[in-house]
């Protein structure tokens, strides 16, 4: 007969790992084995290959590892980065043969040993990293060098002496006649597997050793096995047998029939075998070839076809599932030594394991025990079957027979029973009963296509570790919001998307599933994703991190980074909108001079694939979802089970805040904010305790009327559609009370309907109510005097709103902030060093605009007379009171001329403004009227200048004599005069900050502490302001220190000035006490000027000394 020899010589898995015995670099000769950025991100471990870049960074850790970053190129896909990291045996291998990665260097890394692991990517950057820690092949060549370094680690020469063991036994030769020929044995995997319910009688069920060969010798034990070699356990795995362990007796417990009276015994079994040493993975150690010829009559390794049992084992019995005592033949301690040593990842693969077969075991109908023939379930496939004897005889599967059901209790471990003459019959497994199909419906279908690189699933979307991390994904668009700007100018939306990673195909949708993304562009609402719902948008270059509560993931989409696109389902293509005026492409920066960039997503035939199936896959979800629904909606059509009040239909004010309820009401006005979209309508009555609105598209007759409530989730989407003037019916109402204690509305379903007056809904009682409550509105005059309350300045409350009426004095768009007064003075205000605001302190208020009130800044006119509503002062680190308006709504106001109540508000604020400018100028008149006094001679006699002289003087440098004297100061408290200066920029740096913010300046190199004083001189005739700054004579003895921490340092400065400034110090705090401090400047001193140029060729003039 024909000998099966030459196929079952061929191990295809054996021949890969053959190579390491000799040389590993070997396969960089081979081209085909290269791989590219796209064949490596699907390659998978034990597969050959390598790589070839460049090396573009190298650093070596503290802990000894070495840790590269390639660069690699294709035509394809250009140029791409991946990490690569070698620790371990393969890192003290490396620094023991004093490998050096040299930038610059070509690259040959074989892929043999190598663990890939995600990591974070980018659009240069793999999101894969590749590690080695046992070995590793590699081929360096450094720059400016002809020949290259070949390294591999794998490589070790074999030693001259064998090892001191019993030689291992040939292997018998087959007799002419017996075709036979022995197979070789499957080798040991390095996982563990999970046990099953057969596993359970692993003791009792140990298959019988071979019989002994003709010399004698038995499976030699483990101390006479060929140890592994540490240092290559890999190629320790490829060459070695299995031992006949309990590791190796679980797996063929579950290949012998269950049943105890056909469980064989052998008189002598041998004992397990120890647990191989942990290195890394678990290793089988190799046995010599007498040994793994003898040991293949209890594996499963390939068999001739009339040899192999081709059977499957029936489900087995309870009977059989409990054993009895456990039998220990090698010792007490072979429960100990059968538990396998795994590692954290066969751990892992483990519990996944079980949790598979629970699951399945909990999914599926398994039919009961019978005593007669046990049926196979349905769910699972049955074991392979392994009679205990060396040869085996096929069975026909045609008219298969049952195994006879088990007699008695389990044996017990010291008893043993003869083999059974007969062979095994074992029935054919069974085809799925309809029961169980029924039982198991099958779940909504899911995209057959994998999600294209570089996109990924929307559940695999995660923070970055010490950050951002980058992302792509394509998903289902399920909400969106429509363009908006934010407090900076730029334009926003959001989206709401979701893919089957993270949607639950068979429910109505919630809030926790799907992903929601803000998308920003600084310059074209165009630019953003143009959606609606249903569409598929495929989204690149997203910035993702984790929120402050470690669980949600923030996602944005940056106008210098994002680009998309959509799906078109219709056409079958990918497009991108309208984009009206806007450019396909533009170059980014303030100044239009940075890089080329357009927003726009160019998909491949991978990207339009699978968004076609995702769009397939989200039609039957939505099918299955409307179904849900109407099954809800006829539930909840038949007699109601509670026994709770219903919620009512309710008039505004006869609502209460707390509450639920359904309005019919009008719309007004309505806009979208970052969140909810805000919606204003009225039912003609008047809600207790809402907020006094002033929006100039709502009729002053109701403004008293207005009803706000915010919209969100599903009732956003409706909101956007309604227009003001029509009538609505809105359900489930909350009425509630907002954070500044005012009762407003909020909706989160959209239950909303819209009434037509002239059609079905002419004789709906609600709405004919509100129609007749309204029209004595309609009718009215459009001129009603306002009758909202105000306030003066003075007489407001710190975190209260209120009302008042101003001039507007000055606004700075640089800071978005104007500066208003009624000239009414409040004490916590702070006082405004200003020309403009010169007479006024504490009656200035600086108000910061923010969102839609800084797009009105440029229509406010200085010298004009507003209506401020909704005014709100708050106190600052530094106790002094401003106040921020904010929102869509318009709360600054011309004054109306035809309103006769805020003509009188007018005319009070003209009047106290009259009042306080003849009081600042008599009392300037007496502060700088010219007195009788005795001008002192200067001791030396030099030309002296006079102020008018000096300003009109166009020499530049030039130093001045001037004999004057000094009327005032600036800052206004004299120990603010020295401030942080930022050395690099020439910047203040504000009062709430260490260190220059535009710089970076976080080690406070560039902080510096200057002297910023103001002096302002008369001659008697003229004015003039001169700066006291810098290292000059008049500030020698004077440590450069901020004054407010060093109460020391501002008497001493205080002192040393007072000859210049006299008693202006005590001038200016009696201002504050509200005393009247007489200023003493009758003295003239000689005062030397020095003029330079500052900013825009000006002439800047300081005090270098002075003499008395």
């Amino acid at each position: 007969m024909k000998r099966a020899g030459d196929e079952l010589e061929r191990d295809s898995k054996r021949q890969k790992r053959d190579y390491r015995s000799l040389d590993s670099t070997a396969i960089f000769q081979d081209s085909t084995q290269e791989k590219n950025s796209s064949e490596l991100l699907e390659w998978v471990p034990n597969e050959p290959g390598f790589i070839s870049g460049t090396i573009a960074m190298r650093w070596r850790l503290a802990s000894g590892n070495y840790r590269v970053k390639i660069q690699m190129f294709s035509t394809v896909h250009g140029e791409q980065q991946l990490e690569a990291v070698f620790s371990g045996n393969c890192a003290g291998e490396l620094h023991r043969r004093e490998v050096e990665f040299k930038l610059n260097s070509e690259l040959l890394l074989s892929l043999d040993g190598a663990v890939k692991e995600k990591a974070s990517g980018s659009k240069t950057t793999l999101p894969i990293v590749l590690k080695y820690a046992d070995g590793v092949a590699l081929q360096l060549k450094a720059p400016k060098q002809a020949s290259s370094c070949l390294i591999d680690t794998w490589f070790r020469e074999t030693p001259s002496e064998p090892p001191a063991e019993e030689p291992p036994q040939a292997t018998p030769t087959p007799a002419p006649g017996d075709w036979f020929a022995t197979p070789k044995a499957n080798r040991l995997p390095v996982f563990a597997i999970p046990k099953s319910e057969l596993m359970a009688v692993d003791e009792e069920l140990s298959p019988s050793p071979p019989e002994k060969p003709a010399s004698g010798r038995s499976i030699a034990p483990r101390k006479s096995a060929e140890q592994p070699q540490p240092d290559k356990p890999l190629n320790n795995i490829g060459n070695s047998s299995p031992i006949p362990t309990s590791q190796s007796s679980s797996r063929l417990a579950r290949m012998v029939p269950s049943a105890s009276a056909d469980v064989f015994h052998p008189p002598k079994a041998s004992a397990p075998k120890e647990n191989p040493q942990k290195h890394r993975d678990v290793v089988a150690p190799a046995l010599p070839k007498a040994a793994r010829a003898t040991t293949t009559s209890t594996s499963t390794s390939k068999l001739p076809n009339n040899h192999a049992s081709t059977s499957k084992l029936p489900e087995t019995t309870s009977a059989a599932a409990k054993p009895s005592a456990p039998r220990s033949p090698s010792g007490p301690d072979t429960a100990k030594e059968s538990e396998p040593i795994l590692n954290k990842k066969q751990r892992k693969y483990k519990k996944k394991q079980e949790k598979r077969k629970a699951l399945k075991a909990d999914q599926a109908s398994v039919p009961a025990a019978s005593t007669s023939t046990p049926s196979v379930p349905a769910y699972a496939k049955p074991p392979l079957v392994k009679p205990p004897s060396v040869h085996m005889e096929r069975i026909p599967t045609a008219n298969p027979t049952s195994i006879p059901s088990p007699q008695g209790p389990a044996p017990s471990s010291s008893s043993f029973r003869t083999p059974p003459a007969d062979p095994v019959h074992i029935p054919a497994p069974q085809p799925p009963t309809p029961s169980s199909s029924v039982a198991n419906p099958p779940s909504a279908v899911k995209p057959r296509l994998k999600v294209p690189w570089p996109c990924i699933a929307l559940s695999e979307v995660k923070g970055g570790t010490h950050g951002w991390s980058t992302n792509s994904v394509i998903g289902v668009v399920t909400s969106y919001t429509s363009p908006t700007r934010t407090g900076k100018g730029d334009w926003t939306c959001c989206l709401h998307i979701v893919d089957p990673s993270n949607c639950d195909e068979t429910f109505i949708p919630t809030r926790y599933e799907g992903l929601t993304i803000n998308c920003f562009t600084p310059s074209y609402p165009q630019w953003l994703p143009t959606v609606a719902v249903g569409d598929i948008v495929i989204l690149h270059q997203l910035r993702a991190k984790t929120g402050n509560d470690f669980m949600d993931v923030v996602v944005n989409g940056y106008g210098d980074k994002l680009k998309w696109a959509v799906y078109d389902h219709q056409k079958g293509e990918i497009s991108h909108g309208d984009l009206g005026d806007a450019p396909q492409s533009a170059r980014l920066g303030a100044d239009g001079y940075g890089h080329q960039f357009s927003p726009f997503y160019h998909a491949t035939a991978a990207d339009s694939d699978y968004c076609s199936t995702l769009h397939e896959w989200w039609q039957g979800v939505s099918k299955k979802r409307r179904e849900a629904m109407g099954t809800v909606h006829q539930i909840g059509a038949g007699p109601s089970l509670s026994h709770g009040p219903k919620r009512k239909h309710k008039l505004a004010s006869e609502s209460q805040p707390g509450e639920y309820i359904d309005c019919t009401v009008r719309v007004i006005h309505g806009y979208q904010t970052d969140g909810p979209y805000r919606l204003y309508c009225t039912d003609a009555t008047r809600l207790d305790g809402a907020r006094p609105y002033q929006i100039s598209e709502c009729p002053r007759s109701l403004v008293e009327f207005l009803f706000q409530i915010d919209m969100w989730d599903g009732a956003n989407e409706v909101g956007l559609t309604m227009r003001p003037g029509e009538h609505y019916r809105l359900r489930n109402v909350l009425v509630k009370g907002g954070r500044d204690g005012y009762v407003e509305g909020k909706m989160s379903e959209a239950k909303i309907r819209k009434l037509d007056a002239e059609g079905e809904d002419a004789a709906d009682a609600e709405l004919k109510a509100l129609i007749s409550r309204l029209q004595p509105h309609d009718d009215a005059d459009a001129d009603v005097d306002d009758e909202v309350p105000l306030k003066l300045i003075a007489q407001m409350n710190e975190r209260e709103f209120s009302n008042c009426v101003v001039e507007l004095l000055h606004k700075d768009e640089s800071q978005r902030a104007i500066y208003v007064s009624d000239y009414s003075s409040h004490p916590k205000i702070p006082v405004i060093n200003d020309v403009w605001a010169h007479g006024l302190d504490r009656c200035v208020l600086k108000i910061m605009l923010f969102d839609q009130q800084v797009g009105k800044m440029k229509d406010f006119v200085v010298g004009q007379y507003y209506r401020i509503m909704d005014l709100r002062l708050r106190m600052n680190d530094k106790r002094e009171l401003g106040s921020t308006l904010a929102g869509q709504e318009s709360l600054i106001c011309p004054l109306n001329p035809k309103s006769s109540s805020l003509e009188e508000w007018k005319q009070g604020l003209i009047e106290r403004k009259n009042t306080l400018k003849s009081k600042n100028q008599t009392e300037s008149f007496q502060q700088t009227a010219p007195r009788p006094i005795e001008i002192s001679s200067p001791k030396n006699r030099r030309n002296l200048s006079t102020i008018k002289e000096v300003l009109e003087s166009t020499k530049c440098p030039a130093t001045f004599f001037v004999r004057a004297r000094v009327v005032d100061f600036f800052p206004f408290h004299l120990r603010e005069a020295f401030i942080r200066k930022c050395t690099k920029c020439n910047s203040p740096i504000p009062g709430n900050r260490l260190a220059c913010h535009g710089c970076n300046d976080v080690e406070k190199k560039y902080v510096g502490v200057v002297c910023m004083l103001r002096l302002l001189i008369d001659d008697g005739e003229d004015r003039m302001k001169v700066s006291v700054s810098g290292k000059v004579p008049v500030l020698n003895g004077i440590e450069p220190t901020l004054l407010l921490d060093d109460p020391e340092a501002a008497r001493h400065f205080s002192k040393h000035m007072r000859p210049l400034l006299n008693n202006l110090e005590a001038v200016h705090e009696g201002i504050v006490t509200n005393e009247l401090v007489e200023p003493s400047t009758d003295t003239m001193i000689t005062l030397i000027i020095d003029n330079w140029k500052g900013k825009g060729e000006e002439l800047v003039y300081g005090l270098r000394d002075f003499e008395l």
